[in-house]
């Protein structure tokens, strides 16, 4: 018990002490008669001041007491400002975890004081007082932490396990990652471990080696008469068991190495905890690297309940509720918060410093300004280490123990806005007076000191390296400000391009997501360097190479708008290089015209495809002259031009084969069985569609895939729907789930085009209803997630399909495009356009061909105009006879139900039930889809019972 405690608790004489030994409220005790506070029955530092106004609010809970009251409680008989009552105040709320999920202790009235507001409980000393470990502490010098360590409890006490054991026991880490108060919260652990205590040694004012020594006996009262303190210091620890807390050992590691090895062999109880950017490396040193806080990853959407499951986050909102009284995390801030902590990389410096600034910004206004300037001079506790009140006061302290080659290695590095391999950093640091073994050397060295993390988990084929975003801030300005910034750039932005014709070579032989750990990680890196490359100072055609070379790497990640935005420059240097780039600027307008069509531009604009054609022809490899005719047909695909894409197909075909290249051929053939499929060759279609799946390749060439659909999900679908025509509905059913669950895993595309051109129609044509509705708001979802508009006008579009049919509304939906106007009129006969029926009347409709004659028959029949019936049988009877050539049973089955009901009117039952039994026959399986019920249950009415299907049938029916 402190003097001044004890002066303040004579001359209360407080009435509540007297009467409750003990004030509980949350975990805390607080035991005012003893100037103690244990959370459990772990002992609480506080000041005595602190303690004071905790004890004196704590007493009068619910009630305000006044700043007048809480002054002269803690500073009797002295005039102080108001500042030192609020300092207190915002220690004591720290160190209560006071705003962390939802628990509140200390509120500030307005103009008035403060006031206690958690229930509290008294208790005796004789009966309920927890057992407190303080007796059997031996002494310490610890500082008192001011604030709480949050989320590290496993890690310090695996520490604290360690250390008894190990005896030698480093936390290395970065600066700003919370090694102090991560080393004293173990030390606090180890208290009642140590007979004669633990000992606290800040290295950080000691500039001189030889300091070191004295340093370490003035901390542990050891008298020095020598002008050698070694032996000494030694001599007083021999007999003693002990733990030395070493903080700050990084500018004197040299030579603390060595006296601490000295110390383990000549005092065998004495065991040494050290901090430190880089290991010791002393005998027997055990290093426990301190990782970052957590921080939540990035998400669609994030509560803050969900936020502050992370760490990273509870830090943020603690110290953000010590600046601005009475915050609390609301699910609006949520995600910025996540965001601020994630750009962060999770240091606790760092946060705490920016969170800080919540007063005068907001979450919001932080997450938005978060720049590297703001970063950097963001200002700390006046009181704290000069290294430690700002960020460039910390990153400047571990740079000027570097050497200057491991300083130009440093701010070359800091060129990469994400991680980079051994090799990339060979290719931007190597030069300008630093060798590639120096470069070497410098990573490891680099590491070694906590200036750069390596990734080793992974599953990228190689260890991959970052530099934490606050050490990037503060070199890249020492980079900016250098003769050397325009040469590294240029070796940076050049790399790239080496580095993603090596991942267009990687595509075809590795697996989608092998291939997306490898190169996602250089999509910042993309950014910057096409940035530099089409700005004033930059090279535009390293910007155009780039960019074509990029595309597929952004269409996986679905990033549409920032693609389009990349291509569109592009093509504006394309043109006036000095050298031109013809593959280059051919994969550009390829690029463009499909991306654009997706993203909603009209269908019949086709020039940046016929300028791709034109360019195609000038290159020396034939092959490449496939690349914008395969293109050009999926682009008419889309906008119903069935037989102009079968056209395209065979030119490409035919060039493929020419040039003896099996990839452009197996390319070729996968677009082939789609536009082969929608224009009704179902059996040509579902050979290609199977060839192209059976390829013993991983990944069709990037060359080929502009806009890259994974072809186990694009020819899945062309046989799922080839399934359900040819009257496989079970089938069609698994195929169309099997390519949403490969899309799902592959990109935005892919799943948009697995589920409008197969999972949907098929639940629809089923009469699954509510699969479909479900599925539908998935396709919404993703469409508009990536700005995709063509697909997104689908799911607009099946979205009002359902509502009709369940009679939620009657305006039908609106329809875009020949495709989308054909699916739908085979879900309701009520949507058959016109301009649809025209296409089927010129044989341009292909795969829905019969069923848009039924349709209009149907819809004849519903007119009841004089004629009608003798019309719409000749149409039945036409879609009847299609449906067989194409072999697809699914219209054939509803051309005679049609041509079934027809009779039925007629007095002809007998006539259409054989005509229906037989088709009925013909199926694979008997799911019990819309159109089969209808089938069966028409058939009962039209037909004797031992008539309606022939006896093969029945057996199958009754097994």
């Amino acid at each position: 018990m402190t003097a001044l405690w004890e002066a303040r608790v004579k001359m209360t004489g407080s009435s509540a002490m007297e009467s409750a030994s003990v004030l509980g409220f949350g975990p805390f005790r607080l035991i005012p008669s003893r100037g103690l506070l244990l959370e459990g029955d772990k002992p609480c530092r506080l000041g005595s001041r602190a303690l004071l106004i905790l004890t004196a609010l704590v007493e009068r809970a619910g009630e305000t007491v006044s700043k007048h009251d809480l002054l002269a409680r803690a500073w009797p008989d002295t005039f102080v400002d108001d500042a030192n009552l609020r300092v207190h105040v915002a220690a004591l709320r720290k160190a209560l975890g006071d705003g962390q999920a939802g628990t509140r202790y200390i509120m500030n009235v307005m103009g008035r004081g403060y006031c206690f507001v958690a229930p509290v409980t008294r208790s005796d000393s004789d009966t309920q007082q927890p057992a407190v470990r303080g007796n059997t502490q031996g002494p310490s010098n610890l500082p008192a932490p001011l604030s709480r360590v949050l989320g590290r409890t496993e890690a310090i006490d695996s520490v604290a396990v360690q250390v008894p054991m190990r005896r030698c026991v480093s936390v290395v880490g970065p600066g700003g990652i919370g090694k102090t108060t991560f080393a004293v919260a173990v030390g606090e652990r180890l208290l009642a471990v140590y007979d004669h205590g633990v000992w606290f040694i800040d290295m950080a004012s000691v500039s001189e080696r030889h300091q070191i020594p004295f340093a370490m006996a003035s901390v542990l009262g050891v008298s020095i008469t020598s002008g050698n303190p070694v032996p000494s210091l030694v001599g007083y620890l021999r007999d003693k068991h002990l733990l030395l807390l070493i903080d700050n050992c990084e500018h004197l590691v040299d030579t603390i190495a060595p006296l601490v090895e000295t110390i383990l062999r000549q005092a065998p109880n004495v065991h040494i905890l050290a901090t430190s950017r880089e290991a010791l490396r002393a005998e027997g040193e055990w290093v426990y690297r301190l990782k970052p806080m957590e921080a939540p990853p990035p998400v669609d959407s994030l509560t803050a309940a969900e936020a502050l499951q992370f760490d990273a986050v509870q830090l943020f909102v603690e110290r953000a509720s010590a600046s601005l009284d009475g915050y609390r995390l609301t699910d609006a801030d949520a995600p910025a918060a996540a965001e601020i902590c994630r750009r962060l990389d999770g240091l606790p410096l760092a946060i705490e410093l920016i969170a800080a600034r919540i007063d005068l910004f907001g979450v919001r206004g932080l997450a938005t300004m978060l720049n590297d300037h703001f970063l950097l001079v963001s200002e700390g506790q006046r009181t704290a280490q000069p290294r430690q009140q700002n960020l460039l006061g910390a990153l400047d302290w571990s740079y000027r123990l570097l050497s200057s080659v491991e300083q130009t290695i440093l701010c070359r590095l800091a060129v990469f806005q994400g991680d980079f391999t051994l090799d990339a950093a060979v290719v931007v640091a190597t030069g300008n007076g630093v060798s590639q073994e120096q470069v070497y050397s410098g990573i490891l060295t680099l590491s070694s000191k906590s200036l750069i993390t390596t990734d080793v988990t992974g599953a990228a084929r190689e260890h991959h390296h970052r530099l934490l975003h606050v050490t990037r801030a503060f070199v890249a300005q020492k980079l900016a400000q250098s003769s050397d910034r325009d040469r590294v750039v240029r070796l940076h932005a050049d790399y790239l391009c080496r580095l993603f014709a090596q991942a267009e070579a990687d595509w075809e032989k590795t697996e989608r997501q092998v291939w997306l750990a490898s190169y996602a990680r250089a999509i910042d890196d993309v950014r910057t360097a096409l940035d530099w490359a089409f700005s004033p100072q930059g090279d535009a055609a390293i910007g155009v190479a780039l960019t074509a070379r990029a595309i597929p790497l952004g269409f996986q990640l679905s990033l549409i708008e920032e693609v389009k935005a990349w291509l569109e420059r592009a093509l504006l240097h394309a043109p006036l290089l000095a050298v031109p780039q013809p593959l280059a600027e051919m994969r550009l307008n390829v690029g463009l015209g499909r991306l654009s069509h997706n993203m909603g531009l009209q269908p019949g604009h086709t020039t940046g495809f016929d300028r791709a054609i034109e360019l195609s022809q000038a290159l020396a490899d034939p092959a490449y002259r496939t690349e914008p005719l395969i293109a050009l047909a999926a682009f008419n695909l889309t906008a119903g031009k069935y037989g102009a894409g079968i056209a395209l197909a065979r030119e490409a075909h035919a060039i493929a084969e020419a040039s003896g290249d099996a990839k452009a051929v197996l390319a070729v053939n996968r677009i082939a069985a789609q536009v082969h499929h929608l224009n009704g060759d179902h059996v040509t279609a579902q050979q290609l569609a199977t060839a192209v799946l059976d390829y013993p390749v991983a990944q069709i060439p990037l060359a080929y895939n502009t806009m890259p659909v994974d072809r186990q999900v694009s020819m899945r679908v062309v046989l799922a729907r080839i399934a359900w025509l040819r009257g496989s509905p079970q089938q069609a059913s698994a195929l169309a789930r099997e390519s949403v669950e490969h899309a799902a895993s592959d990109s935005a595309f892919s799943l948009c085009q697995a589920l409008a051109m197969a999972a949907i129609p098929i639940a629809l044509w089923s009469g699954d209803d509510a699969g479909a509705a479900a599925m539908t708001a998935t396709l919404d979802q993703q469409a508009s997630r990536v700005s995709l508009a063509f697909w997104r006008s689908w799911a607009t579009a099946f979205r009002a399909l359902l509502r009709v049919r369940a009679g939620i509304d009657m305006e039908p939906p609106k329809l875009s495009g020949a495709l989308q106007s054909e699916t739908f009129a085979t879900f309701s006969a009520e949507l058959l356009e016109p301009v649809t029926l025209q296409r089927a009347e010129n044989g341009e409709a292909g795969w829905c061909r019969p069923e848009l004659f039924r349709a209009q028959g149907e819809w004849l029949l519903a007119q009841g105009a004089p004629g009608a019936a003798k019309a719409a049988e000749g149409l039945f009877n036409n879609a009847l006879e299609l449906a067989r050539q194409q072999g697809a049973l699914t219209w054939e089955l509803r051309a005679a139900i049609s041509l079934t009901r027809l009779s039925q009117r007629r007095g002809q039952s007998s006539i259409g039930g054989g005509l229906l039994a037989s088709v009925m026959q013909q199926f694979r399986d008997s799911t019990a889809t819309a159109d089969m019920v209808e089938a069966r249950e028409l058939l009962a009415q039209v037909a004797p019972v031992e008539n309606r299907l022939p006896q093969a049938s029945r057996r199958r029916e009754s097994a």
